[in-house]
């Protein structure tokens, strides 16, 4: 069985504030998350396809600014 975090404990993660959390997930954005039993939870796996995808996207745009290849 998979680890699931809280909204709460996501935003601790990602040092934002909850009602930044509950908007990201509102509008689309951020990792995929369930509804467990009527509680809202993020799953540890999709968490940390989240994480790497916005490594790579964030090394994307430095290399962009320093004059690197550009993000296709």
């Amino acid at each position: 069985m998979d680890e699931f975090f809280t909204p709460r404990e996501f935003a601790t993660m990602v040092r934002r504030s909850l009602l930044t959390v509950q908007r990201w997930r509102k509008a689309g954005h951020g990792p995929r998350w369930v509804r467990i039993e009527g509680r809202i939870l993020y799953p540890r796996r999709d968490l940390a396809k989240w994480f790497l995808a916005r490594d790579s996207e964030e090394v994307s745009i430095q290399e962009n600014r320093a004059g690197g290849k550009e993000k296709l």
